[in-house]
């Protein structure tokens, strides 16, 4: 049995609560600060950093160059998601700097797109 004081509605269904770190960013609940400056800007930045340093190590060494390629893309879903999370925290939270976090979101992926 489900216990019904973990249970919400979501668009007219019942979901079982949770409150882990995925669905914390996904549902726009997590702190704005927390998802924007230290989920993106730093962790999602130094893991883009650290594939760049894995490709180009995979290069170096002579492996093929579609390892190297895919060792650099491997953040690309991971980035886009934290992105996805920024627009849908913003709107969930009615944030007065929605619009430029927005905007810096965007920008922050496509400079780590080309890191």
């Amino acid at each position: 049995m489900h216990d019904d004081a973990a249970m919400m509605p979501v668009s007219g269904r019942t979901h079982a609560r949770s409150n882990g770190f995925l669905t914390s960013r996904w549902n726009g609940t997590a702190p704005f600060g927390t998802l924007f400056w230290r989920d993106m800007m730093v962790i999602a930045t130094l893991i883009s950093l650290a594939m760049l340093g894995v490709s180009l190590a995979v290069l170096e060494m002579g492996y093929p160059t579609w390892l190297a390629i895919a060792a650099f893309l491997l953040p690309i879903p991971w980035n886009t998601f934290l992105v996805a999370c920024v627009f849908r925290t913003v709107d969930a939270q009615s944030h007065r700097y929605g619009f430029i976090a927005k905007l810096a979101a965007i920008l922050w992926f496509l400079i780590a797109a080309i890191l």
